[in-house]
């Protein structure tokens, strides 16, 4: 009887591990993100020693559960405020490494929010991040120049690692310059590998003006050598750049003056609290860059609206 028992809870354990693990499989809903254990890189909430201002390094990790998808082309670009300047006609045929263009901020994107800068700190640190996406593309795979959807891209089959995506997550992962990695299962068992390129792909559902549907997907480029298949669980770790010795603060500490349409920080002397205005730069979602110059080291009082 008591073996009996056992092999009855053996059994409903083992189901009851199978049902969790085929949840977590599941593409069917935008995937959670994870910090990066041990990778010497700055995940989001790692790091935060109290309300002050901090100088260190920073650098933005996450990990994604996705699965693996065919696909016949690699976007070299992704963020529809960028604008494609080829340097050779489209439906060139084109090899790993060569660079085919460049990636500018859009003409009437760039003078709006020149125009709106001068009154608005918020759209000068939104220029800032759209010029630090500006540079030359390069084909990260062999194929031909082709431009889909709008964008530009190299035509060449293989197998990418997709994920779904949430509304924040698309504008996060669009507004940062990302490399990736990805965990696969492969012909000689799970391989950690480098994505050759990782963007952003929106899909409109329903294009109606006044209730638009879309979805969005992130895809990391497999290395062709690798043997693997569509249909398998993956997992993509995602890296920002790494901002040396950066200036960081809490999001939370961080106010908005709509009167001046800018961001500013509380800062704490002796007793008394100052209002300092800031301009800011990327976030992990927990702590901000901040761009202007501001005292290291002091502490900080919590906006007004968060007292």
């Amino acid at each position: 009887m008591k073996r009996i028992i056992e092999q009855s809870v053996t059994r409903c354990l083992a189901a009851l591990l199978a049902a969790v693990l085929s949840a977590g499989c599941s593409s069917g809903s935008p995937a959670p993100e994870f910090p990066v254990p041990d990778d010497g890189a700055l995940g989001a909430g790692a790091g935060l020693s109290g309300a002050a201002i901090e100088q260190r390094d920073f650098q933005i990790a996450y990990r994604l559960e996705g699965v693996s998808a065919r696909s016949s082309a690699v976007r070299l670009m992704s963020n529809r405020n960028l604008a494609f300047h080829p340097s050779l006609p489209v439906d060139s045929a084109v090899s790993k490494g060569q660079t085919v263009g460049r990636a500018a901020v859009a003409s009437d994107v760039k003078e709006s929010l020149e125009a709106a800068a001068a009154a608005s700190a918020i759209d000068r640190s939104r220029l800032d991040q759209l010029l630090a996406l500006e540079g030359p593309l390069v084909a990260p795979a062999g194929g031909v120049l082709t431009m889909e959807d709008g964008f530009p891209a190299v035509r060449a089959p293989g197998i990418n690692a997709v994920v779904d995506l949430t509304p924040l997550q698309e504008l996060r992962y669009q507004s940062i310059a990302f490399t990736g990695r990805a965990v696969i299962e492969t012909v000689i068992g799970e391989r950690n590998v480098a994505c050759l390129a990782v963007w952003v792909k929106t899909e409109v559902l329903e294009p109606d003006p006044f209730s638009p549907r879309e979805s969005s997907e992130l895809h990391c480029r497999l290395p062709n050598h690798i043997e693997t298949a569509p249909g398998l669980r993956a997992q993509v770790r995602l890296f920002s750049r790494l901002v040396e010795n950066a200036v960081v603060v809490p999001n939370i500490y961080i106010g908005y003056d709509e009167a001046a349409d800018g961001y500013y920080l509380n800062i704490a002397d002796n007793g008394t609290v100052s209002r300092t205005p800031v301009t800011v730069g990327v976030t992990d979602g927990v702590v901000r860059v901040i761009t202007s110059p501001v005292p290291i080291g002091a502490r900080l009082a919590l906006p007004e609206d968060r007292r």
